[in-house]
Order: C-alpha cells, then structure tokens, then sequence
C-alpha cells in the first residue's frame, strides 16, 4: 500500500498571502471594529417640493420629483444624503427637505371658532385625520369655499358646502376676503416699502448664482426657497422659513390669489402650488427673479398675463413688518 495514499493534502497559499498575511489580518480585523449602523426602515415626510436622485449627489440624475408631505421610508444613510423608498422608487433626498413623524397627538387643538374659507391650490386631500397617512375622502380644488371648524397643530378641520367633514393641511386654506381683507396685500406703510425695495435689490445682486438643494447654504448656491429668505433677512432682518412648505405656513395670513403674476405687488413673493412648490419675488412687466432648477441658476423669467403658472401672491414686507 503507498504510505502517500491516505496523507493530507496541504493547501498551499498564494505567495502574496503568505508573504502578506500579517497585513492582511490587521485589516480585516481594523474592518471588523468598525460601527456599523443598522438602519430600521423608517417614515419621513418631505418638507417641500424635492427631488429624487440616482446617487447622493446634488449632479447625480432625477428619478422622479415629489411634493412637500410626501410619505417616504428611510432606508440608509450617505453623509447628508437620506436614501428613501417613494412610490416603489429607491433615491436619494438631502436630509434638510425631510422631517420625521407627523404624530399630532401633543399639537395643540384650538376652540372651534368656525370662519370661511377658500382652498389656494388644486386637488388638495381632504383626510380623515390631521396627518399625512391618513385615509383620503375626496379633493378640494382651487378656490373651493369651505369652513374652518378648528385648528389641529397645522390642520384645518374644514366643512365644505355639502356638509363633508375632513381635514386639510393649514397652508392649503385662506380666509376667504371678507374674513379677513386687510392684512394680506394692502399693508402700505413706508417699512413694508422700503422692505420690498431692498429685497428686490438684493435678489437681482443674485441672479448668476447656481441652483443647488444640497449647497443652497453656501456663497454663490440657492434654490428657490433659500433665495427668498435671504432677501427678506437682508432687507428686514426677519425670517420668513427655509422652505416654500415652511414660507406658506409661516405668512399664511399674508396670502391672496392671482390669476395671473401681473396681479401681485412689485417686491411681493409669488407662488406656483400645484404640484411642486416654487417661490420667486415679481420685479413687475410680469418679470419673476427665480432660482431655476430647469437652467440651473438664479434667473429672471417674463411671464404673459395669459400665463397661470403663479397661482398665489406673499406680501412678505407686510408679515416682517408685523414680525
């Protein structure tokens, strides 16, 4: 019988290994120590109209686009990008455009002092509960009249003419004129001039800047949000809100609707609400200075006054000089 037979075979490593394998030890055991994080699915909501990207990039491709109170799920983590899961679409979102539950259950409930009211944009849900995840009973459409019943955090029990009950998210209704007539656009003091004048001023010393959502921070970089709240600190020192969601909630009282953008004030913001929010501040002749994802800076774009894209006017100088 050869003695060979039934040896064991030795396994030889490749040379590299051999010569390495002290090195290669350390790094799998430096590799091992790492923290990882285990990210649990999670529900976020966007704070604004926002795009959904490839990679977690401000240059990375748009999958698709979403609008504030969009339900997404959190899935990981990149630096300051949030990966998300939308519409059976998995991207990225930059995490200041996202915020965590929108539980209701400590917001403070007014007494039902009822008011009339009209809906400013088109096909806004009518939920059964005050959030996002609530079931949908029906649409309300642009300068629908309704009643306000009470006030839940930031949603509006409301009634519509055919006595159904729901509850729509508070930037969505405005008292309807003869509520409340003065404070949105006849606020004519020389502060809320003088804060017009300097907010235009200001945004025109912008126009050539990059749009960016992730630099939007950073010196020569907007989007369209950041854009006005700088105007409007620099020429009031007031804030007005980070985010067109925010900027609507905020100066709600400060809203009217136009027709066309050749109806708002000269230094007034206007926006475009149906689908993804967007902001710009009128300069008149139907010009609107604006941060353009489309050209990719901050641009001024003439509109006709058959043009309905601007659906709502913000006397902004008349909330900073009340603020």
């Amino acid at each position: 019988m050869n003695a060979n037979k039934h040896s064991k075979k030795v396994v030889h490593l490749p040379k590299f290994i051999q010569k390495n394998h002290t090195a290669i030890l350390f790094s799998l055991l430096l590799f091992l120590m790492l923290p990882v994080t285990f990210v649990h699915a999670q529900r976020l909501y966007t704070t604004d109209g926002v795009n959904v990207r490839a990679k977690p990039n401000s240059s990375s491709k748009v999958l698709t686009s979403v609008s504030a109170g969009t339900s997404v799920t959190k899935t990981g983590r990149s630096g300051n990008w949030i990966a998300v899961r939308v519409n059976g679409i998995k991207g990225y979102i930059y995490k200041s455009y996202l915020s965590g539950s929108k539980n209701t259950s400590t917001a403070t409930v007014s007494k039902s002092t009822s008011y009339r009211a009209v809906i400013t944009a088109s096909s806004v849900n009518l939920r059964a509960k005050p959030s996002f995840s609530s079931r949908v009973k029906g649409s309300l459409s642009a300068g629908q009249a309704v009643t306000v019943c009470s006030t839940n955090g930031s949603w509006k029990k409301v009634q519509t003419s055919k006595g159904k009950k729901g509850y729509v998210y508070g930037i969505y209704v405005r008292k309807s004129a003869s509520s409340s007539k003065t404070t949105a656009k006849k606020t004519t003091t020389a502060s809320s001039s003088s804060y017009r004048t300097k907010a235009v001023s200001y945004a025109k010393r912008r126009v050539g800047d990059k749009y960016s959502q992730s630099r939007r921070n950073q010196k020569g970089y907007a989007d369209c949000s950041s854009l006005m709240r700088d105007a409007y600190k620099s020429a009031s020192g007031k804030y007005i809100g980070n985010t067109t969601y925010e900027q609507l909630e905020l100066m709600h009282s400060y809203l009217y609707s136009i027709s066309s953008v050749r109806q708002a004030t000269v230094g007034d913001l206007v926006f475009h609400q149906n689908g993804s929010n967007h902001v710009g501040i009128y300069l008149g002749n139907g010009k609107v200075l604006h941060a353009s994802q489309t050209a990719g800076k901050v641009k001024i774009s003439t509109f006709s006054s058959s043009s309905r894209y601007w659906d709502t006017g913000c006397n902004a100088a008349g909330y900073c000089v009340k603020h």
